[in-house]
């Protein structure tokens, strides 16, 4: 339950906040505070620099919050473990409106455009109308175990979701030379459209103006070892950065280049034997100008933890940064987390560490 603020070049504690209860997800920052909710059914503003309580909302007694808050419209919005999405106001912590989805809500939400988007336990995607709280539109069921890991991605029209599933609509191990061969993977997407019953999938588009399924795209489930896929991230080219076989190695899963208009995956990203490794390690992936982070939670283990350059098409590998491996398992915890960089740092956590690293 404690929330600690670090000095963003040299690590030392700058606060440090105790909550009543745990906090299991990242927070958000706006206008110099600090939001997130915890486990004890509350949300909280601090004060960034000083890290003094401005406010504290009591909206549930026994289901508290696992999900991010997303900042936007003027609100502080976030999804509760009780089934209610909430929009707060950052001033001062007064509900603005509440929508009740009817099951738990574990899945942080994206914005745009004036909806909020995110997954609940019932396997339906749900789009908020930010301004006023009403439903926008609800999916049709989403095939898969729960909604719990990560958030939806919003691109182009369409929202991206990745729920806790085993399916793909890819190649079999002995087809990795295929994975970029354009023609093969239309024949695939032909097969699917002409027999969906057959397939079974972890990656769906939805249509960000009423929700419907969007056609479906070439994708894998490789890279985790428990919950869902991380979601991808956009490159610079707007092309989505997924898991992919990588082409040169049999059982050797990477990342490569999903192009969202031909729904093809486009480049993997080769160089020799590195950047890849076993399907089943917690990763995910940053996009950050010209480079692509991918990051195991662990920094190390069976698959790869460095950086893709797409100018020089390098991949340069990264150290572990943890300096005591803190409950150190091989279950890899509950999924991976993404690097964040700002100012020309990278950060990341990995057992149990704040790890900085500066990009020169």
């Amino acid at each position: 339950g404690n929330l600690y603020a670090l000095n963003a070049t040299t690590g030392a504690q700058a606060w440090k906040f105790s909550a009543g209860g745990p906090i299991l997800n990242s927070v958000a920052v706006d206008g110099g505070r600090v939001f997130f909710g915890t486990m004890d059914g509350a949300v909280y503003a601090l004060d960034a620099a000083s890290g003094a309580q401005v406010w504290r909302t009591q909206v549930s007694e026994f289901q508290g919050f696992s999900t991010a808050p997303v900042i936007a419209d003027g609100k502080v919005m976030l999804g509760g473990r009780n089934g209610i999405f909430y929009a707060f106001s950052p001033g001062n912590g007064s509900v603005l409106w509440s929508y009740d989805t009817g099951s738990p809500i574990l899945m942080t939400a994206a914005w745009n455009g004036g909806k909020a988007y995110f997954g609940a336990m019932d396997m339906h995607v749900y789009a908020i109308n930010s301004t006023s709280g009403a439903l926008a539109w609800k999916s049709p069921r989403i095939e898969g175990m729960a909604f719990k890991d990560y958030w939806p991605v919003v691109l182009n029209g369409l929202v991206y979701v990745r729920p806790v599933s085993y399916g793909s609509l890819g190649f079999e191990m002995a087809d990795y030379a295929k994975v970029t061969n354009a023609s093969a993977q239309q024949q695939l997407l032909a097969a699917y459209q002409a027999n969906p019953a057959a397939y079974s999938l972890s990656l769906f588009r939805l249509n960000e103006s009423d929700g419907q399924f969007a056609p479906a795209v070439i994708h894998y489930n490789f890279q985790t070892m428990n919950g869902a896929t991380a979601p991808p991230c956009v490159n610079r080219d707007g092309n989505l950065v997924m898991p992919t076989w990588l082409p040169v190695r049999t059982y050797f899963s990477g990342w490569g280049l999903l192009n969202p208009a031909s729904r093809i995956m486009v480049d993997a990203f080769v160089d020799g034997t590195q950047g890849g490794g076993n399907i089943d390690e917690n990763m995910a992936v940053t996009c950050s100008s010209n480079l692509v982070l991918a990051m195991h939670v662990e920094e190390e283990n069976a698959n790869f933890t460095g950086f893709f350059n797409l100018d020089t098409r390098k991949w340069t590998r990264i150290s572990p940064g943890a300096s005591n491996r803190q409950m150190a398992n091989n279950t890899q915890g509950g999924g991976a987390n993404p690097a964040s960089v700002a100012n020309g740092w990278v950060y990341h956590i990995t057992y149990y560490e704040l790890v900085a690293r500066n990009t020169n």
